[in-house]
């Protein structure tokens, strides 16, 4: 399978909370614009509950941080976003994003499941679907 194509994003957001956020999924052998991607899919995906991310607050002294993200992720975040009217630009929703992993609100998993397209195949429980969850320490 081919690797997704991933576009050059640009939002303005604070270098401190995106250098804590790198720090918070680097245990997790991820790069930060790979679990922003993550991040972005579940929210797309409405995996997370608005109550998680509504009162982060975005911060100040944003600047331009590039970074390469799957542009069809990127696209549906958008659109989500523009849908929902909740925030006004990407960097609202990924600062909002950051700051909530960062915060421990939510908690980026990785879990190993069965191919679909394979007939013995189990089928997946819900969990197993998700690759970001509410902490259980938000709750």
């Amino acid at each position: 399978m081919p690797p997704t194509p991933r576009r050059q994003q640009k939002p303005y957001i604070s270098p401190h909370a995106w250098a804590q956020f790198i720090d918070t999924v680097a245990p997790l052998e991820l790069t930060g614009p790979r679990a922003l991607e993550i991040a972005l899919d579940s929210y797309a995906r409405d995996l997370i509950p608005t109550a998680a991310i509504e009162d982060i607050d975005a911060g100040g002294g944003r600047k331009q941080v590039n970074m390469r993200i799957s542009g069809a992720v990127w696209q549906r975040a958008d659109e989500k976003r523009q849908h929902q009217g909740r925030y006004a630009n990407m960097a609202t929703l990924v600062s909002k994003l950051i700051g909530a992993i960062t915060q421990g609100r939510l908690s980026i998993t990785m879990t190993v499941t069965p191919n679909l397209a394979d007939a013995g195949a189990a089928t997946l429980q819900p969990e197993a679907q998700s690759g970001i969850t509410p902490s259980p320490l938000a709750a």
